[in-house]
């Protein structure tokens, strides 16, 4: 009887699959994308838009008001590839899927998946909203309820799908600190089994070795905006020690006076 070989899409399916339950981090992102990226025809190349949500102004009184439905997005731009070959025979390919699995695919993604959650992950330095200290793992959960107090604060919507991936000693940490709260005796026997917090505190808990720890940088001095009415992405500042002025560390926070965060709804 005549090999039945894996063909190319049943090896890619299996493939996607794969990553998709090996992916930690990226697994909660966004998938949203401009709808012109998939279009035959209508290709728009290496840059795509990811869709933000309309916002409206609303009106008062009886009178109607017809306000443009206007959707605003933000570029992303496919510049960074990375992957791994590997080589297989037609023998290799008279292999169950399963086998295949194992032997190719499960080996060469989780090195993928752990590139994309690595990657994703080192973009905290980005993000200027921070609770907590850095460098210290939090042994209660207020920490992370203040998180969620922060995303409330700039409108993240509560729809079940917050996540929170914390490393593996920031995870023994809060299973053992919350092991005596009241909750459902199975969520409790699943943590206790599983060593994984689960859902807690209005997060999806998830655990990746590749949570950066940041270090904050030598700060000092008396730092001072160095002129007002400045616009555009750069902020000039005096009044550093020499120290801090020269090895600030990106991913450290400050606030200035008078400047608040503001809820876009």
């Amino acid at each position: 009887m005549a090999n039945t070989l894996l063909t190319i899409s049943m090896i890619t399916r299996e493939a996607l699959r794969v990553l998709e339950n090996n992916l930690t981090f990226a697994k909660g992102a966004n998938r949203e994308y401009d709808d012109k990226f998939a279009i035959e025809g209508a290709k728009i190349g290496d840059t795509l838009n990811v869709r933000k949500p309309a916002r409206y102004q609303a009106r008062s009184g009886q009178a109607l008001s017809i306000e443009d439905h206007t959707e605003t997005s933000t570029p992303l731009v496919l510049n960074n590839q990375f992957g791994v070959d590997v080589q297989f025979t037609s023998k290799d390919l008279a292999l169950s899927l399963d086998d295949f699995s194992k032997r190719f695919l499960q080996p060469a993604l989780a090195t993928v998946a752990n590139k994309i959650d690595r990657d994703g992950l080192a973009l905290y330095s980005d993000i200027f909203n921070a609770v907590g200290t850095p460098g210290t793992t939090p042994n209660s959960l207020l920490t992370y309820l203040q998180a969620g107090a922060k995303m409330d604060d700039e409108a993240a919507p509560r729809d079940g799908l917050r996540s929170m991936v914390v490393d593996p000693w920031g995870q023994a940490v809060l299973v053992d600190s919350l092991k005596g709260l009241f909750q459902s005796g199975e969520k409790i026997k699943d943590q206790y089994e599983t060593g994984n917090m689960g859902l807690a505190g209005g997060f999806k808990f998830s655990m990746d070795q590749n949570v950066v720890r940041h270090t904050v940088g030598p700060l000092g001095g008396t730092p001072l905006v160095n002129g007002a009415g400045q616009t555009g992405s750069n902020l000039v500042t005096d009044g550093w020690t020499a120290a801090a002025a020269s090895r600030l560390k990106k991913g450290d926070t400050f606030t200035i006076a008078g400047v608040f965060a503001v809820n876009p709804q």
